[in-house]
């Protein structure tokens, strides 16, 4: 099986993303959209969520799935870029241009193809997973996005695909 468009993906990672968050917060509520349509401050505006930052209305982004865990008193975010060809460094750049503004605690950028050889390049050859980094709290390690090839048939990572930074290690 293979995808003519992202959003053919769409549907497919939703899944994934549901299972994937379940898994990490058993005791939150987990919900995923398509959040390619409108900014996610649209989304999050119809959803009055605990918790969020104070500028949570200026995120003016679209991401392709948008995961969410709410509790009580607070919400975490994950953020997926779907890409049909393969990704490259300005995929990338858009991806982490979203986190630098919604700081979600997951990223992934998955593609059927998986990361293009330049990107690779930079990222395993060359060690530059820096590039990968989204969000520095004082005394926390840095949150990174995550490159995946997606299986299509599968409906999964490709697990010997995934390039990370060595803080995600261990988080997915």
């Amino acid at each position: 099986m293979s995808y003519t468009t992202e959003k053919e993906m769409y549907p497919d990672v939703c899944l994934w993303l549901e299972g994937f968050l379940r898994q990490r917060h058993p005791h939150g509520k987990v919900s995923f959209l398509d959040a390619s349509r409108q900014p996610v401050y649209r989304v999050l505006r119809n959803l009055q969520l605990p918790g969020l930052p104070g500028d949570w209305e200026s995120w003016d982004i679209r991401a392709d799935v948008l995961g969410i865990v709410s509790g009580k008193a607070s919400t975490r975010l994950a953020i997926v870029e779907c890409k049909n060809t393969e990704i490259t460094l300005a995929h990338l750049s858009q991806l982490l241009g979203y986190c630098r503004v919604a700081q979600p605690e997951y990223a992934f950028i998955l593609s059927p193809s998986g990361a293009s050889d330049m990107l690779k390049r930079l990222l395993q050859t060359y060690g530059r997973k820096d590039v990968l980094e989204y969000q520095h709290k004082e005394g926390k390690v840095a949150r990174s996005l995550v490159i995946a090839r997606w299986d299509p048939v599968a409906k999964n990572l490709d697990y010997g695909s995934l390039i990370m930074g060595d803080d995600s290690v261990g988080r997915i």
